[in-house]
């Protein structure tokens, strides 16, 4: 048999270095990498085609945030809290709301509160 009988469409490419971010203590946040920076920074990188650089003070401040974006983006209700519950969303139709106009005086201003899972 000839080498071109074995020809492959896969490709190992690496070693990839990279620390997983984890929120809380609780299962990495999906899609995210981190690199420590010299001079105490750090370089997120999300969905390998993102990038941002930190400091770890604004990064202490911002992860938790990120963390909770991905997981409504994957159909959580959010990442999950110290406990470690994770809550994974029903499917939730859209509601329409009626036309925005101009209310009839200052007091009648509809207010709409979503109910809070997490």
């Amino acid at each position: 048999m000839t080498e071109e009988a074995f020809e492959t469409h896969v490709e190992y490419v690496g070693p990839f270095e990279g620390w997983q971010v984890v929120v809380d203590g609780w299962c990495r946040v999906s899609l995210l990498e981190a690199h420590p920076l010299e001079g105490g920074g750090v370089s997120l990188i999300l969905d390998s085609r993102f990038g941002l650089e930190l400091s770890v003070a604004d990064a202490e401040r911002f992860l938790p945030f990120l963390a909770h974006a991905v997981a409504i983006a994957s159909g959580f209700a959010c990442h999950p809290s110290q406990n470690g519950n994770l809550v994974a969303l029903s499917v939730v139709l859209p509601r329409r709301f009626p036309a925005l106009s101009k209310p009839a005086s200052p007091e009648t201003v509809e207010v709409v509160v979503l109910d809070r899972v997490c």
